[in-house]
């Protein structure tokens, strides 16, 4: 069965109406903001680095969720990205995220003329995958143990599969022709968030620290682990050393100005396996607002690193994919 991006958004929007529905039944007693907002792979977290918090506003017997959207702007690339979860009982999280990168044709046509490629090799003028989530809550409270250093940890699993890695009629996508090994792959994380109540000169502070096991490539939007041959551009392959699981960290940072705003930043390494691209860290400084314990918006400052931009003398170029991140989010 061929996937469409509205088959998709109709699924979400169908999960949107039935949190909506369960509010009332299931309304959150949750501080604000302790469930943060949502990352972009569908977790509780801030803009791009999943945190050790459980998405929703449920206590430890209730059952809570979000749903969202965010959308980053960039030049040659726009990311947009839908979603929802759910909260089970402050303990389990279960999410999914629909991801979906348009690529402008300024920058697969002249790739795919300069490599001599087939003529439908770089047609596909979007890079879309599926991201299905879960996360577990180990131990630790990272909001009402304040008499403890420890913090919340949890541990969590993303499987992502790329649907444009290669089409349903053999065509080879992006991701294959830049050198990607596998269409699909799976994240392992551990997540470790501290609220310091006061903590920054009397303002709120939230810590967060998060260690990843990962082969993907752009978080899986250029496929997963590298090829030691490559049939469509000889030297498109691995770098040396490289390919397989690599360790690779993550944090984020928020103060809280007054109880509805936070300002923070982010940082998230990547792989750097193909040789064909230069990988390069996630980065981002934004602002969330909690005008309710339903809502969240965000707005960020984001760079997702080197993307491609053409060919040239010394084929693929690169450029700093910097734009502005905007997300919205509703839970209970």
């Amino acid at each position: 069965m061929i996937k469409t991006g509205k088959t998709h958004l109709l699924v979400i929007a169908m999960a949107t109406f039935v949190l909506l529905s369960c509010q009332a039944a299931f309304a959150g007693g949750r501080l604000l903001a302790t469930g943060g907002v949502t990352q972009v792979e569908g977790s509780a977290g801030a803009g791009i680095v999943p945190w050790a918090l459980i998405s929703g506003t449920e206590t430890q017997d209730e059952v809570g969720g979000t749903a969202f959207y965010t959308h980053i702007a960039m030049p040659n690339y726009g990311l947009d990205v839908a979603g929802a979860s759910i909260g089970i009982k402050e303990r389990l999280e279960l999410s999914y995220a629909r991801q979906t990168l348009s690529i402008d044709d300024n920058v697969t046509t002249p790739i795919n003329t300069a490599l001599a490629l087939p003529t439908n090799t770089l047609s596909n003028t979007t890079l879309s995958q599926d991201v299905f989530g879960a996360k577990l809550k180990l131990f630790g409270n990272a909001v009402y143990d304040q008499n403890s250093m420890l913090p919340q940890i949890s541990l969590g699993v993303q499987h992502k599969t790329n649907d444009d890695f290669k089409s349903v009629l053999g065509i080879t996508g992006v991701p294959e022709v830049l050198g990607a090994k596998n269409p699909s792959g799976t994240d392992f994380y551990l997540a470790f968030t501290k609220i310091f109540i006061g903590g920054a000169g009397g303002l709120n502070l939230v810590v967060n620290g998060t260690i990843r096991e990962t082969e993907a490539n752009e978080n899986g939007l250029l496929g997963f682990g590298c090829a030691t041959t490559n049939a469509f551009v000889p030297t498109f392959v691995c770098k040396p050393g490289t390919g397989g699981y690599s360790t690779q960290g993550e944090g984020s940072a928020a103060v809280f100005l007054n109880p509805q705003t936070a300002l923070g930043g982010e940082y998230r390494m990547m792989p750097d396996d193909l040789v064909s691209t230069q990988q390069d860290a996630w980065k981002d400084v934004f602002v969330a607002y909690f005008p309710s314990k339903e809502f969240a918006l965000v707005l960020a400052y984001a760079s997702l690193g080197n993307l491609p931009a053409g060919i040239g003398a010394n084929g693929i170029t690169k450029e700093q994919a910097n734009g502005l991140y905007l997300s919205g989010q509703i839970g209970f």
